[in-house]
């Protein structure tokens, strides 16, 4: 591996596992280098509340 390469982690925190009825609410973001010390000074989380597609 070259010394710049890093791991991106990434968490997706659900409502529940099924995907037909619960949703995604948060998603958070780390990267680190292969020795697992971060490369960004925090996590970067988002929220968002996506529309649900309309059943026809």
């Amino acid at each position: 591996m070259a010394a710049h390469d890093v791991l991106v982690w990434i968490d997706c925190e659900m409502t529940g596992l099924d995907l037909s009825i619960d949703e995604l609410v948060e998603v958070a973001v780390v990267v680190t280098d292969y020795d697992l010390k971060p490369s960004t000074p925090a996590s970067r989380s988002s929220s968002s509340r996506m529309p649900r597609p309309s059943s026809t």
